[in-house]
């Protein structure tokens, strides 16, 4: 895109999808709190090692297959991952040092 074409462009992020990505962060940030209760492992290590175990069991595998089956870069995958491994672990950091 050339530079004239990027001022043409609205820049300004959306209220939509960034008041939608809270509100499922909250959902994943009230199930994590959800299953702590029920397996007891209400702890900070407990919590941390529960919100690592969901992210290798549910997030890394299943957005795998963006990799195997619709060819996107393995770069993008870790970067993602990354991503929700850490908002994952927060989350998990939070609800252990609050219960």
């Amino acid at each position: 895109m050339r530079l004239v074409d990027m001022k043409k462009t609205d820049m300004k992020p959306a209220a939509g999808p960034m008041i939608m990505g809270f509100i499922t962060t909250l959902v994943t940030a009230g199930v994590l709190a959800w299953l702590l209760q029920l397996t007891g492992m209400q702890t900070l290590t407990g919590s941390i090692g529960l919100a690592a175990l969901i992210w290798l069991g549910f997030f890394a595998t299943t957005s795998l297959g963006g990799v195997l089956w619709e060819k996107k870069p393995l770069a993008l995958w870790f970067l993602n991952n990354a991503y929700y491994l850490v908002v994952l672990i927060v989350i998990g950091l939070i609800l252990g040092a609050w219960v």
